[in-house]
């Protein structure tokens, strides 16, 4: 922890060394918070404003009432100097793009999706072993999923995880995304492809399991995710809401069906159309 020395040297370089310790017990004060309490945020802070430390020692000087005044607004400037280096409540780590971890780290991300441990553990897992790689299998399962986790470098994190009978489907996606393609044009080439039945569909509904949270909020040692939101989906091609006596627009806390009567058709599952406040930050900054 700084000392005496160490704060007076930051004194001096805002040409406040005439100022002692036993006379200026304010401007100590402060400089021990730039120092030490805000973690490197607030003395970045002084030493881009030094006015704000120079007129320190004059609002001391003032005589009252102004004496009294002066100091409220010091102590003011303390607290926020304080609580500007301190991290967010509840926030494990800084904000940082999703880093490449080891296969086995990935495997556990990547099954988080899927409700029950027994579906978990029987899962494909695809992941990646260099950034920009293309995604390959980590694990081989006997289950019926086959789980997908976010590339390294982006700020949402999302693990996927659908029915085997999906792959071909959604294999064509990735194949198409790494290829440059934009989403509307793989929707649309994709829907082309499926009807013209060159591109299989599920012969039967077909679930789909997904969970995205801030970079920063997947933990690789457990697998968990917080701050995340969560969806269910269960493919059905073709179906309309008069098939399925659903609504076609989105119903919160209900199940409604997407993108009907298209070989896209699915059931969604949203508990909540609300994202939480820091998976709305992430995805700011991802844009």
């Amino acid at each position: 922890m700084p000392g005496p020395p160490a704060i007076a040297a930051l004194l001096s370089t805002h040409g406040l060394r005439r100022y002692s310790f036993r006379t200026n017990r304010a401007g100590a004060l402060v400089a021990f918070v730039f120092v030490v309490g805000a973690e490197g945020f607030a003395l970045r802070l002084a030493l881009a404003c030094p006015a704000l430390l120079r007129g320190i020692p004059a609002m001391m000087r003032r005589p009252p009432p102004f004496r009294i005044a002066s100091r409220v607004m010091l102590a003011a400037l303390v607290s926020v100097a304080w609580l500007a280096g301190m991290p967010a409540s509840g926030s494990a780590q800084a904000a940082a793009p999703f880093p490449l971890f080891s296969p086995e780290a990935q495997v556990r991300m990547a099954v988080q999706s899927l409700p029950a441990e027994e579906l978990r553990a029987g899962a494909t897992v695809l992941g990646y072993l260099e950034e920009g790689g293309p995604p390959v299998e980590l694990r081989a399962g006997e289950g019926d999923f086959v789980c997908l986790l976010s590339p390294p470098g982006v700020w949402v994190v999302e693990s996927a995880c659908y029915h085997a009978s999906l792959e071909p489907f959604m294999a064509r996606g990735r194949e198409l995304a790494r290829g440059g393609m934009g989403t509307a044009e793989r929707v649309a080439l994709r829907n082309r492809e499926a009807d013209e039945g060159t591109l299989p569909l599920p012969e039967a509904p077909a679930a789909l399991y997904i969970t995205v949270a801030p970079a920063e909020a997947v933990d690789p040692e457990t697998g968990t995710f917080s701050d995340a939101f969560q969806r269910a989906v269960i493919y059905v091609p073709y179906a309309t809401g008069r098939s399925t006596g659903l609504s076609e627009r989105a119903v919160q806390g209900a199940p409604w069906l997407m993108d009907a009567g298209t070989p896209r058709a699915h059931i969604m599952f949203t508990p909540t159309m609300a994202l939480p406040e820091a998976l709305q930050r992430a995805m700011q900054r991802g844009r």
